[in-house]
């Protein structure tokens, strides 16, 4: 990890599913999320260097990943064609929405809760209620 405003490295770590595909720090740059070609996901505690979360069941490599406005909440989208809504104090997906089976790329906007889908079929916009 690397701060690019102070220009200095801060730490490094190794996803513990695989080779990295997708990475994402939440707002407060207290955690990141690391998404595996493997289709799991893990989450790391910045300030104790221990992973908090495991979460699978994409079975598709993870494209992109975003934190939600709230703090419990992780949005992802993978190869698999699925979008889908995690709880990280559970550890398990509470929702899941199947886009399109060639879906290629994607990028979250906590502000707006918006999710936009990149695949052969064209750009997909999906809003996320983060309850």
């Amino acid at each position: 990890m690397w701060h690019a405003l102070a220009g200095e490295f801060r730490s490094r770590f190794s996803s513990p599913s695989g080779r990295a595909r997708a990475v994402t720090v939440d707002v407060p740059g207290h955690r990141v999320a690391v998404g595996a070609g493997t289709g799991d996901i893990a989450v790391r505690h910045l300030g104790t260097d221990k992973f908090t979360s495991h979460l699978s069941g994409h079975t598709g490599r993870i494209l992109m990943l975003g934190f939600t406005s709230g703090e419990d909440h992780l949005v992802s989208a993978a190869a698999d064609g699925t979008v889908r809504l995690w709880s990280l104090g559970e550890q398990r997906q509470i929702a899941e929405v199947r886009v399109d089976a060639s879906l290629h790329c994607a990028a979250f906007e906590p502000g707006t809760g918006e999710v936009l889908i990149g695949s052969s079929a064209g750009v997909v916009a999906l809003e996320i209620k983060d309850t």
